[in-house]
């Protein structure tokens, strides 16, 4: 099953959604929505998330869904086997699959299909590689490689340790620990600013608080040197700033591939065929093709 949330009431795409199938299911995020959650459309977006995902864990429950997760609308689920073969040969004493990020690398200032025209993917891979150790200097900012989050996302099993799902793994309750898995052929393609415009609305939403700007030190660094630019309305610099942080030469492409930081990855153009007769059609993609993901764009 799939839960959408449309953070914004007045989304045109709600309806057509509402309609697709039994199998997706959309909830409107009104007034009375945020109500029933305790919470309200001015949180954070973190806070919003947060009570989605949790009201979605509560549903999932009922409806005796056995596993569930949060991902946003820039992220896409990958995997080389099928998921729901991977789910099932899990050990049952493991409660988390986690997914770890690669973050897609923009090209163009302007970007309107980022799922279908992206291919270049930052690794995490080591820990000397994430953080500078004096190569490569053109794809770090402030001697770090990630832009984006580190915490990758997770797939929950839904069960009696779960208390809450968080924004990248959810929480045990006391006294159980909760047992990870992490496999090779499973990761989460995270296209984090994938242009200019979708960059200068996060940071924006930062500034203006409807988003926290906490995290690591690196990301606090990010807003500040935005923040800095954007109060003095200089566009061209905010523009050197995003292709300073983001863009990576060619040659030093080069060079990261070598050391596995970068890799490619093309998603199967059959998937982005539009409009999908029904769910069943979407699904048969996913099984049957090479890459699998369990959301899609929905701009």
């Amino acid at each position: 099953m799939l839960f959408i949330f449309f953070d914004d009431p007045l989304d045109i795409n709600f309806n057509y959604f509402q309609s697709y199938h039994k199998k997706v299911y959309c909830i409107l995020c009104d007034t009375a929505h945020w109500k029933a959650l305790s919470c309200h459309a001015k949180s954070s977006i973190e806070s919003r998330q947060i009570n989605n995902a949790n009201w979605a864990l509560a549903v999932a429950r009922e409806k005796k869904i056995d596993w569930i997760s949060h991902i946003d609308i820039d992220e896409l689920i990958y995997t080389q086997k099928n998921i729901k073969h991977i789910l099932e040969k899990l050990p049952q004493s493991t409660d988390i699959l986690w997914l770890p990020p690669l973050e897609a690398v923009p090209e163009r200032l302007n970007c309107k299909h980022p799922f279908k025209t992206l291919h270049t993917f930052k690794c995490l891979t080591h820990k000397e590689d994430q953080y500078y150790n004096g190569h490569n200097p053109t794809a770090y900012f402030q001697g770090e490689y990630f832009r984006g989050h580190i915490g990758g996302k997770s797939i929950t099993r839904i069960s009696d340790k779960i208390a809450d799902l968080g924004l990248h793994q959810p929480i045990a309750k006391k006294p159980y620990t909760l047992k990870t898995t992490t496999l090779t052929s499973s990761k989460l393609l995270h296209y984090d600013c994938y242009d200019y415009p979708s960059w200068f609305t996060k940071w924006v939403r930062r500034i203006d608080g409807t988003a926290t700007a906490g995290g690591r030190d690196n990301r606090k660094q990010q807003c500040t040197s935005f923040e800095r630019i954007y109060h003095k309305n200089d566009p061209n610099e905010l523009i050197a700033l995003y292709k300073n942080l983001y863009f990576i030469p060619k040659k030093t492409q080069k060079s990261l591939r070598k050391r596995n930081m970068l890799v490619n990855i093309y998603i199967n153009q059959a998937l982005f065929y539009h409009p999908f007769n029904s769910i069943r059609s979407i699904f048969y993609h996913l099984k049957n093709k090479s890459i699998h993901y369990l959301n899609y764009w929905l701009r």
